[in-house]
């Protein structure tokens, strides 16, 4: 096959046509770019592709000629936050980036610009429209790694102008992760609705770990320590927003011990640790 017509676009708004040429043998395939931004309404949408015309002809067999996929439109997002970014003991594993729908980089953090245990905050100012946030880490571990505690303990969040955390990135992460969202001027994110970012560090322990609670509200909280299901340790605290707690591990048994954050009733964290 030499030329095809394809016909794409989310279900409700206008049609795109892309005229694709190339050489394309017998039973292989080929994978094609299609240009422009997928349109979306808030909530699940319908993304439609139909080829025709292969060769400017009618095709023979047309029963595989064309696909619905549903897909839930992006987040909104404020088009100003600010960005906090602690690195680990490995920084030239990391690196976080900012991509535009066109695929251009519009604010990045390179692997080779990092130093080791240091908080970058940067504020963030974008032009409305559909952005990708992402974080890579080549070695496969994350930011945070229970088997590996001795790269230390990093994390990726968003705050709003006001300080608010809106989006928290997973430290225990592997090779990364992307998080996608439009950007819309003055748009305000619901700050009645709780966030939060937990970090237990370290997980491969001897005798105390640490708990960082970061959230956008005020919220009634309980630590719930258990040893292969029993329970050892109960912590109340009220209105806890950002905190940091400490707790001593040294009369736990050895054991498969869990770690369980309730925030307003509700569980919200869960983390395993490993006592040596």
């Amino acid at each position: 096959m030499h030329s095809l017509t394809i016909v794409y676009g989310t279900k409700g708004f206008p049609a795109k046509t892309f005229h694709w040429k190339g050489n394309l043998s017998f039973n292989q395939v080929a994978d094609v770019l299609l240009p422009g931004e997928i349109q979306e309404k808030d909530g699940e949408n319908v993304f439609h592709v139909a080829l025709i015309k292969p060769n400017g002809k009618k095709d023979a067999w047309s029963e595989d000629n064309e696909m619905d996929v549903v897909f839930t439109a992006p987040e909104k997002f404020p088009n100003e936050f600010v960005v906090k970014f602690l690195t680990n003991k490995a920084p030239q594993d990391n690196s976080i980036s900012l991509i535009n729908a066109q695929q251009d980089t519009v604010f990045q953090k390179k692997a080779a610009q990092l130093t080791a245990l240091t908080l970058y905050t940067d504020t963030i100012r974008l032009a409305a429209g559909n952005y990708s946030f992402r974080l890579i880490d080549t070695a496969g571990n994350g930011l945070q790694f229970w088997a590996q505690p001795e790269n230390g303990d990093g994390y990726l969040r968003i705050f709003d102008l006001k300080g608010n955390l809106i989006h928290a990135f997973e430290s225990d992460c592997g090779v990364g992760e992307m998080f996608s969202f439009k950007a819309v001027p003055g748009f305000e994110m619901d700050t009645t609705k709780a966030q939060y970012a937990f970090s237990l560090y370290p997980r491969s322990v001897v005798d105390q770990t640490q708990l960082n609670v970061v959230s956008n509200k005020q919220s009634d909280m309980t630590v719930r320590i258990k040893v292969d299901g029993v329970l050892w340790q109960k912590h109340e605290y009220k209105a806890v927003k950002n905190a940091i707690f400490n707790y001593d591990l040294n009369h736990l048994p050895k054991g498969r011990i869990i770690v369980e954050a309730f925030m307003d009733g509700i569980s919200q964290f869960k983390g395993r640790i490993n006592k040596k």
